[in-house]
């Protein structure tokens, strides 16, 4: 076998990045090195122990290590720093391979100590633990259970509430690489399987379970399932936040039940305003039978159907047990069939079409007391003595406006309806009313006739 000239070997000793040392077994001095780092020269490693250079935080690993590899004959390694020779305030890792070289007759020679600058790797190493116990700190500082799981739904990682969590429900230590569901109800694995196959699709889900309990409430946990992404923008795993809710739900459901208790309450007072207008309405009846001035009767026949307006309201928001709004075309139905009722007047066609819509309670009042003196002036003056015809009413919202348009083929308007120098009570309510709605009210002569009102839609 040839042998390599050793000027040769030198030659390639001393361009390879590594730094290469022979130690004597016997006094650990430094035999050969092809080159120095950081602060040291050759003048102070040559001839002298490796120990005098390690630095003191390493020198019994360093010492356990040598001699393992001098009476074992076997290979070491560790990771050891020293000063960095751009600035000897900072510090250089290196890789250290600790190499027994054995003579022909099997008896150890030397060691030789391959040294690789791992500085890089090691703040790489070192930011990637920092930013793990980082993570760590904050899935740990929180109450909720935070656990990662890969696509057969092996634990890739969690938190301590969970690992606490375990301890008290199933007596027993969780370990990664295990099946999320060796800790789930068997009975809802199938539920679980179906959500994580629509995570693994792509999917954000979040879901909120109740748990009974034998003669205790039940508890609520609401899991937010997101999918995990690897760097090739592939789903890998799933990772799930599960929140205690119990205390939201219960005070949701007082809260729920506080309205539903206020609701009934609404509720009664419209049914109790409509029973009070209703006995107003029945006395204004009687007076008006019992009086014997047709004027005075009339009078109060009017005032009654006021009244009854008023209290189609608060039944129709009973009768909907919706306390905000009522529906319009729904009221102007009821209305007309109290109007009708009250005139005897079964000869008229009544047509009610378009577009409904709702009204607020604060609206609704005077639009009732509007659309009553429309409906009573058509009923008494348009078809008057039980005259046949037709009272045709449309509804519609147009540019955020409502409008309604009541017509009839009755007797025509006077020559001055519309006028504002008329001030009966009835044209001033009709001003009044529609004014309170902040809308307009137009009169339109022909054949029906007409009467157009418009108001902004809320």
């Amino acid at each position: 076998m040839a042998v390599m000239d050793p000027r040769i070997s030198r030659n390639i000793f001393e361009h390879l990045p590594q730094i290469i040392i022979l130690i004597k077994p016997d006094d650990l001095s430094v035999t050969y090195i092809n080159r120095v780092t950081g602060k040291y020269k050759l003048e102070d490693l040559l001839n002298k122990p490796i120990m005098n250079h390690i630095l003191p935080e390493f020198k019994d690993s360093y010492l356990a290590l040598i001699k393992k590899v001098i009476h074992q004959k076997q290979s070491g390694e560790m990771d050891l720093s020293v000063p960095s020779s751009a600035n000897p305030s900072n510090m250089e890792w290196f890789k250290n391979h600790l190499i027994p070289l054995l003579g022909a007759d099997g008896e150890l020679e030397l060691v030789l100590s391959v040294s690789e600058n791992i500085t890089v790797q090691k703040f790489a190493e070192r930011d990637v633990i920092i930013k793990q116990r980082n993570l760590e700190a904050i899935i740990n500082n929180t109450d909720d259970i935070i656990i990662s799981i890969d696509r057969n739904r092996k634990l890739i990682e969690f938190n301590e509430v969970f690992r606490k969590l375990l301890r008290q429900t199933h007596k027993s230590e969780v370990a990664k690489g295990e099946d999320v569901l060796l800790y789930i109800d068997p009975s809802k694995h199938e539920r679980y399987k179906a959500i994580y196959e629509r995570i693994f699709a792509g999917e954000k889900i979040i879901d909120i379970e109740e748990f009974s309990r034998k003669d205790l409430p039940s508890f609520f946990f609401e899991a937010s399932f997101n999918p995990l992404y690897n760097h090739q923008n592939e789903i890998y795993g799933i990772t799930i936040y599960t929140r205690n809710i119990t205390e939201r739900m219960l005070h949701d459901r007082k809260l729920k039940l506080a309205l539903d208790e206020k609701e009934v309450l609404l509720s009664e007072i419209h049914h109790r305003i409509k029973n009070n207008l209703a006995v107003i309405s029945s006395m204004l009846q009687i007076q008006a039978h019992c009086n014997k001035s047709p004027e005075i009767s009339s009078l109060l026949e009017t005032t009654t159907l006021r009244i009854k307006s008023a209290a189609i309201v608060h039944e129709l928001l009973y009768e909907q047990k919706q306390f905000n709004s009522i529906s319009v075309k729904t009221f102007l139905s009821a209305l007309l069939e109290e109007i009708r009722k009250t005139f005897s007047s079964e000869s008229l066609k009544i047509l009610i079409s378009g577009t409904d819509f709702n009204l607020s309670l604060d609206r609704a009042v005077p639009f009732a007391l509007l659309m009553n003196e429309l409906y009573t002036n058509a009923f008494k003056h348009s078809f008057p003595n039980g005259a046949h015809g037709t009272i045709e009413t449309t509804t519609g919202i147009s540019e955020k406006r409502c409008w309604i348009s009541l017509s009839d083929d009755g007797i025509p308007f006077p020559a001055d309806i519309g006028k504002e120098t008329i001030e009966t009570v009835g044209i001033i309510l009709l001003h009044t009313f529609i004014k309170q709605l902040d809308g307009k009210m137009e009169f339109r002569p022909g054949q029906p006739k007409e009467i157009y009102l418009s108001f902004p839609f809320e």
